[in-house]
């Protein structure tokens, strides 16, 4: 049987991350699915005390307003913790695999074993919360725990003050969370991506320390969505410790300029070789 190469090793690690990300993805779109159902049960709870003939007047009545907007702020908080916890610890996983993914496949191609020291909890953590565009993982997503519950009650409001039905509000309810749904997977994805290069990549430092001399190659997708300072570094080599020019930018792995314009939804990836 043919000795697999170290380009066969790391497109194993992508499909890999690929069905975990997919897997990952599924679980949101539950959790997802479960907060609005909890939040229809609300809104649908506090309709049936209303007057039809006036909405406005009989959600004033008895803090009705104030205890729904309190009740619906109440499940999006504890929803965003759950969330954040499930993130992080996707993207620990993901870093994890690569990590010891890659140097399984470094040392069977290479002949040449060492041991694999565990990374310290401190540089792992920063990895995971790196800054994109000023924010952490954490802080962005307290932003967007703070936008939707902005966008829930604006919603609240207009949806009563035009005399909507309950059916009509939980459709507002429903574009209010799925707008949310799509920021979470965007995120997901985006720091899916930079984790795993992460990941790979210290992998990749840590065998070159101890004494396998690796090069590494910039992997645009080539496609209309490519954008065209990664197009330009397509099937570029250089050793591990040089960074890449991506106009005014500069890294040493795709998805970790700390620049949205160049990391959000980055589909590049690098490709390793032993040097000779």
């Amino acid at each position: 049987m043919a000795k697999m190469t170290l380009e066969g090793y790391l497109r194993r690690l992508n499909d890999e991350s690929n069905k975990r990300l997919g897997f990952y993805e599924r679980t949101l779109k539950r959790a997802y699915t479960s907060l609005l159902g909890d939040m229809n049960k609300v809104i649908s709870n506090t309709y049936a005390k209303l007057d039809d003939n006036d909405l406005i007047g009989s959600l004033q009545k008895y803090h009705r307003k104030d205890n729904l907007e309190k009740t619906l702020t109440s499940l999006i908080n504890e929803f965003s913790k759950v969330k954040y916890r499930g993130m992080y610890n996707q993207l620990r996983d993901q870093l994890l695999f690569a990590y010891q993914y890659y140097y399984t496949g470094l040392t069977e191609v290479s002949g040449k074993s060492y041991k694999l020291l565990p990374l310290k909890k401190e540089w792992l953590t920063a990895t995971i919360e790196n800054e994109l565009s000023g924010l952490t993982l954490k802080q962005t997503l307290q932003r967007d725990r703070q936008n939707i519950i902005y966008s829930l009650k604006s919603n609240l409001i207009q949806g009563v003050n035009r005399g909507e039905s309950y059916s009509q509000m939980a459709k507002r309810m429903k574009d209010v969370v799925n707008g949310d749904y799509q920021k979470a997977v965007r995120i997901a994805r985006t720091e899916t991506h930079r984790v795993k290069e992460a990941g790979t990549f210290e992998s990749a430092l840590k065998g070159e320390k101890a004494g396998i001399k690796q090069v590494k190659t910039w992997n645009s997708s080539n496609d209309s969505r490519t954008r065209k300072e990664h197009r330009r570094l397509d099937g570029k080599t250089i050793p591990l410790d040089e960074y890449f020019r991506l106009g005014s930018a500069k890294t040493l792995k795709p998805g970790d300029t700390g620049r949205a314009e160049h990391d959000v939804n980055c589909r590049c990836f690098l490709t390793y070789e032993i040097a000779d």
